[in-house]
Parts: C-alpha cells; structure tokens; sequence
C-alpha cells in the first residue's frame, strides 16, 4: 500500500527540522534581545552614575566660585545638551529647583520628587534607579539619582542634595528595532540556507533509506535478486549489509525449503514405493497359496519362504525408517562413553562372518599398535561399522573387506572400511547417503538391502561430529573413512583427577 504524502520519511524529517530550526531562532532571538537590553542597561547605568559624579564635582566647583545664577543655569545647561542628558538638582524637600529640560519659570508647577523610585533609592543607598516615562517631558527614560549627603550651596538657587540624570529611551529603541531588524534578516537567511542544506542532506541520507524501502517492498514480492548498492561505511551501510544479508539468507532458506520440498516428495515416493514392493509380493503370494497352491507340499513351502523373505525385508525398512526419522529430529540421543572399538569391530565380524564367507569373502581387521579407544556411542558404531561392512560384502563377489585405523593427531583417529569390490562408478559418488539412492538397484534388492544404510551411516557420524568421505573405482573397489576423537576436550573423569 502506497504511503500518503505525510508519512513519507522526508516530509516527518522537513517538519522536525523546521520545527526545531524555527524554535532555535526564535529562543536565539529572545536571548539576543535579552542579552543587548541588559548589556545596554548596565552601560547606560554606568554612564549616568559617572554622569551624576562628574555633575556633584562639577556643583562644587560652581558653589567655590559663588557663579551667578544666570551664569550657573547657562554652565548646567551647556553641559546637559553637551552629554544628550536631561539633568535634574533637587533639595533635601523634593523641590526640583534645576531641571534641564523644564524652563525655570516651570519648575513651581512640577510635582514633588521626594517619592520617586529612584531617590527613595539613592537616600537609602547613595544611588538610585528608575525607567518610566516622564510626566513632566512625555518621554520614557532611564533616571540615576545621587544622594550628596549635606548637600551642595549653590548661589540663588539653594542647597542641593539630589543629582538626577536621565537618558531618553527613544533612542534605545531605535536601536532595539534596529537589532531585531538586523535578526529577522539573519534568520530569514539562516532559514534559507537552512532550506537548502537540509535539501543536499535529505537528498543524501533519505535516499538511501527511500532505495531500502522500495527494495524491501520488491522483496516482500519475491523479487528476491534485487540487491541494495552500499556506499557508505556508517550506519546506513550497515543496514544496508544487513538487508542484503538478510535477502541473501531467504533466497538461501527458500533453496533450502525446496530441496527439502523435493526430498521429501522423493522419500515419500521413494518410500511408498519400497513397502509397496514386498506387500504386493507377499500379498501375490498369499493369493496364490489361496487359490490351491497351498496344497502343493512343494510350491507352498517355497512361497512361504519367500513371504517370510519379503516381510523380514519389511521389517527391516519400517526399522530402518524410524531409526533414520529418529536420528534426523533429534530424538533418538547419543550415550557417549570410551568406547574399544577394537572388541566392536570383533562382534561386527563375528555377525557377519557367515554371510561374508558364502561369498569367499575374507574380513581383516588392520589396526595400529595403538589402542583404538575412542569417545563414541559404542551402539550406534557397531552400527555403522555393521552396515558399512554389510554394504561392502552385497557389493563384492570375493576378495576381502578390510577396516584399519591411523592416528592421525593426538587426540583423533581415522578408520577405513575397504572392498575389493565391484566399485561405484563417479557420478554416483555425491549421491549415496541419500536415503533409498542406489547404485545397482537389481543387486540391492537381492541382497535385501533397505537403501537407507549409509544415510543412518551419515546422520550418526554427523552426530559425532565427524564426516563420512568414500572414494571408489570401478571394478577395483570402494573405501570409507572417518575420524573420531579419542576423549573429549574435558571429561568428568579428567576433572576429577585434576581435583585430586
């Protein structure tokens, strides 16, 4: 199902990065504005306090002179317009008797200042601070008081006891609106570039993503060849690995699951087959002996010897196959033990002996001067060397069968069940441990052969953790060999004479 436009990955990513992009400029822009109002704060602060003391030298030095009046309005006038300053003498009343912005005919009609913020603040604390706007000039300012103490005598005008400056506000918000003004810019711009890198990334890394997707997608279809191109090393490449590891995997699990499929429509076959031979066989027989061929003494002692040849063949196969399913789920487990396979090998003569003599058959046994204990199943080998030793003798008209061993490393033994046998032709050789394969299918028959021998063969050493490897030549004879180890890495006999 085709996703809508708003849950494609690119579209979530534009929005979280806009959305954290524009919450950044906004807090940078607070912060910034913030931070300069302060910064401007505290100097124009600094400013007017060094203001208030440059005017507190300066009205002493005036009140040293005994300055005129006129002449001392004229000097305190000169120097407010001179620093941009509005400049205001206040007495110990709160009477403004100087005000450089109120002319002097005026300053009657001005309000008492003894209660403002900033000179209850400077008579607590010798200076003081205020921004409000003014009454008096209709303009928002910053004011700093200064308290002097006594007080300073001037001519005319009276004894002085607050200094109070103030700067227009006006001008600060000029440059504030200049400021945010040059941060909208800013931010515009960011916000432009912003646009364009997160487009060469979202190019750069959502692609990528976007390629995984669609091959994911082909996938789920079973387009299984399609593969994802790995450019990079960091975690995209590695997911990108991992995808087509994971294709890789199924094409294999699928391969897998088809040859099993196939096998086991074979084995079923294979297997209906071979109970179908010997019932129908008997079932022919049983019929016959039925319609009057059991009265003949000579004819139906023959065929109950061949129903009897038959159903023991049987027997065998329905063994057989529940001992290969066994083996096969894990159900039927090994008891490992040191295991003489020595005295194994000697049972395995004695059982087929007979059996290998009707054929001038001689069995040998060639082991080293080493004794071939191993850690083993003693059961399941006398089993395998049973059935390989079996194998050898349906296959051979005479000559011998030989098994013999080497020490191959310390701890590990190799074993060799050797014909002199008719021999299996190359092509066969891949196929033999399969279950029912044979080679000569007249012969095996005969021989009452079940066809899935070496398969258990192959499943118990695999279980052993050994593998069976054969070579063979026509007309010469065919060899068998494995190896087994001769005591496990630890055993608890070995950890109790450690412990001794």
């Amino acid at each position: 199902m085709p996703l809508k436009w708003y849950q494609r990955l690119p579209v979530k990513l534009a929005v979280l990065f806009y959305f954290i992009f524009a919450f950044t400029v906004v807090a940078f822009a607070l912060i910034s504005v913030w931070a300069i109002r302060e910064n401007t704060h505290r100097s124009v602060r600094e400013n007017l306090t060094a203001n208030a003391n440059f005017w507190e030298a300066c009205l002493q030095r005036e009140a040293a002179l005994g300055t005129p009046l006129n002449e001392e309005r004229e000097t305190l006038d000169s120097y407010a317009r001179h620093f941009k300053i509005r400049l205001s003498l206040i007495d110990s009343s709160g009477l403004v008797v100087f005000d450089s912005s109120v002319p002097a005919d005026h300053l009657k009609n001005l309000e008492n200042h003894l209660h403002r913020p900033e000179i209850v603040q400077a008579l607590a604390g010798n200076y003081g601070e205020d921004i409000r706007k003014s009454k008096s000039v209709d303009i928002s300012q910053f004011y700093v008081a200064k308290h002097l103490g006594s007080g300073i005598q001037l001519k005319e005008i009276g004894r002085v006891a607050y200094i109070r400056v103030s700067y227009p506000l006006a001008s600060l918000d000029e440059y504030y609106f200049t400021y945010m003004l040059v941060i909208l810019l800013v931010s515009i711009g960011l916000l432009i570039g912003g646009i364009i890198i997160y487009k060469v990334l979202a190019d750069r890394f959502a692609q990528p993503v976007l390629q995984m997707v669609q091959v994911a997608r082909q996938i789920t279809r079973g387009e299984l060849q399609e593969r994802i191109p790995v450019t990079t090393s960091d975690e995209l490449g590695f997911l990108a690995k991992s995808i087509n590891t994971m294709a890789e995997k199924l094409v294999d699990d699928i391969r897998k699951l088809k040859k099993l499929e196939r096998v086991r429509s074979e084995f079923l076959a294979n297997t209906s087959h071979e109970l179908k031979t010997p019932i129908f066989t008997i079932q022919g027989f049983v019929e016959t002996l039925l319609d009057g061929a059991l009265d003949d003494q000579e004819v139906n002692r023959s065929f109950l010897m061949k129903i009897h040849k038959n159903s023991v063949h049987l027997n065998n196969l329905v063994s057989d196959l529940i001992e290969i399913s066994k083996i096969e789920t894990g159900e039927l487990k090994m008891n490992f033990e040191q295991t003489d396979l020595n005295e194994l090998i000697t049972d395995v003569f004695e059982s087929l002996e007979e059996k290998a003599a009707e054929r001038d058959i001689r069995l040998v046994r060639d082991f080293r001067a080493f004794p071939a204990v191993v850690w083993a199943d003693p059961v399941r080998m006398k089993q395998v060397f049973t059935n390989l030793v079996d194998n050898a003798i349906k296959y051979s008209d005479h000559g011998e069968i030989t098994v013999s061993t080497e020490k191959i490393r310390e701890n590990e033994i190799r074993f060799w069940v050797k014909d002199t046998g008719v021999g299996i032709p190359a092509e066969h050789l891949s196929r033999i441990f399969e279950r029912f394969y044979r080679v000569d299918k007249h012969r095996s028959k005969d021989a009452g052969g079940t066809g899935l021998g070496l398969a258990i063969v192959k499943h118990i050493l695999e279980a052993h953790n050994s593998t069976i490897r054969v070579t063979s030549q026509v007309g010469v004879g065919t060899m068998f060999s494995f190896d087994l180890i001769c005591r496990p890495a630890q055993t608890p006999e070995l950890e109790m004479e450690d412990g001794i």
